[in-house]
C-alpha cells in the first residue's frame, strides 16, 4: 500500500475516514510525516441489489417506492426507479377503485412526490412540472376532503416542488 507525505508533522496517530459513499470509504491512518489510504469496500449496493431481486416476487406498493427511492438517492438506475414508482402507483388502489389495504389518501402523493424527484434527476423537469400541477394537486384535494389536519403539510410541500421545477426549467 502506497504512502504519502503529510505537509505537517502529527505526533499522535490519526485514524479518519474519508471519501465516504455507499459502497466504501478510506481508512485514513496518519503519524509523524506519512499516511496511508486503505480502501474500504462495503458492498452496499450489490446487498439491496439481491434484496431488491429477491423481493421482487411479492412485493407491495411500499417495496416498489423503497426501492426506487434508493435508486434515485444514490442517483442510479433512474430509468428502473421510475419503473418502480409506476408499479407502485398501480398498487395504491383496488382495480375497484378502493384504497388497497396498506394505503391511505396520502400514500399516492408521497409516491408521486418521489416520481418527481426520478424525473427531475432524468433530466425531464417539463414532465415532472406537469404531473405536480396535475395528479399531484388532485390527490391534494382528496386528502383535504379526507384528512384536513395534514393538509397544510402538503400544499406547502406541493407548492415548494412546483416552485423548484419552475426555477430550474
Amino acid at each position: 500500500m502506497p504512502s504519502y507525505k503529510l505537509s505537517q508533522k502529527i505526533e499522535t496517530m490519526m485514524f479518519s475516514f474519508q471519501d465516504i459513499t455507499g459502497n466504501g470509504a478510506n481508512l485514513v491512518l496518519e503519524w509523524e510525516n506519512t499516511g496511508i489510504k486503505v480502501p474500504i469496500t462495503f458492498f452496499t449496493n450489490e446487498r439491496i441489489e439481491n434484496t431488491i431481486n429477491n423481493k421482487l416476487a411479492g412485493v407491495t406498493a411500499w417495496d416498489y417506492y423503497s426501492f426506487a427511492n434508493y435508486y434515485v438517492s444514490e442517483g442510479i438506475k433512474l430509468e428502473k426507479a421510475l419503473e418502480f414508482t409506476n408499479k407502485s402507483i398501480k398498487q395504491v388502489y383496488t382495480s375497484d377503485g378502493k384504497l388497497a389495504d396498506n394505503m391511505n389518501t396520502e400514500s399516492l402523493w408521497f409516491i408521486l412526490r418521489l416520481k418527481t424527484n426520478v424525473l427531475k434527476k432524468m433530466g425531464r423537469k417539463k414532465e415532472a412540472l406537469k404531473m405536480v400541477k396535475g395528479e399531484m394537486r388532485d390527490e391534494l384535494k382528496k386528502i383535504e376532503a379526507e384528512n384536513p389536519v395534514n393538509i397544510n403539510f402538503f400544499r406547502v410541500e406541493t407548492n415548494n416542488l412546483i416552485s423548484d421545477l419552475e426555477r430550474f426549467k
